[in-house]
Formats: C-alpha cells, structure tokens, sequence
C-alpha cells in the first residue's frame, strides 16, 4: 500500500485544545482527513473523546486512523465533525453535506478565512467563527 508522507498541516495551540474541552467533552469527536492522527492524539490527550479518519493512508501515524471515507462515513448523531483543511474542493462541503444527512450535533471547519467560501460552498454562511489563530500553518 502506497503511503502519503507525513505532512502535518494544522498546529493545534493549547487555547484551541481547552475550548474543544470547554464546547464538546461530552461528544464523540470526528477528525475528518486526519493525516498521521497528530490532532486526534493531543485532542484524546485532553480527555476527548475521538474518531480519526482519513482516506489515504500516511508515514509516521502518531494514531489509530481509520480508512474511511470522510463523504461517506455513518457519523454518529449528535457527534462532532471536524475538518482541519489544508486543500481547497469538493471534499469539505461534500463532508459537511454528509455529516448534516447523519445529524451531527457540530461541524467544525478549521482553515483560512480566505478559503472558507471555496472549501464550503453554500454552506459558508451557516458557519460562524468561534476563535481566530486556533494553531499554526504546518
């Protein structure tokens, strides 16, 4: 099996780890696009509770990645979706159309404000910022 390199795109700063713990401790958490699982792991870390996800495969998983389909995954009710998105297309909005067909309870989209429109198409404006500067750019 081919494996994707390690690239790490997201950088979780601890204000952003304490606020999953403060809005969601008592959810089943979704990391949608996982890449080697780094979020999950600091997210399970502080207590949370957390699916990885991805579909491809990664070198150096830092957690349990399950190969899974992020567009067509069975997300739980009430659970939390999140997609720390580095790249830009279909895949995001198609991820947040699923997760609102299984009911999710949240949907969390971490990126670039630049990019917002484009990753969530339509569904843009039913998002609302809850935090600015969450983590660095890997």
């Amino acid at each position: 099996m081919f494996l994707l390199p390690p690239n790490k795109f997201f950088q979780p700063k601890p204000a952003f780890l304490s606020w999953m713990v403060t809005q969601f401790s008592k959810h089943l958490i979704y990391d949608v696009g996982a890449g080697v699982g780094h979020v999950s792991r600091l997210l399970q870390e502080y207590g949370l509770s957390v699916v990885a996800i991805d579909n491809n495969g990664r070198q150096g998983r830092e957690f349990a990645v399950e190969s899974v389909d992020g567009t067509s995954c069975g997300y739980k009710k009430g659970s939390v979706v999140m997609l720390c998105r580095p790249c830009h297309g279909d895949f995001a909005r198609d991820v947040v159309e699923q997760a609102i067909r299984c009911k999710a309870g949240a949907i969390i989209y971490i990126g670039l404000s630049k990019n917002a429109k484009q990753d969530l198409g339509k569904y843009r404006d039913k998002f609302k910022v809850k935090m600015r500067n969450a983590g660095a750019d890997g």
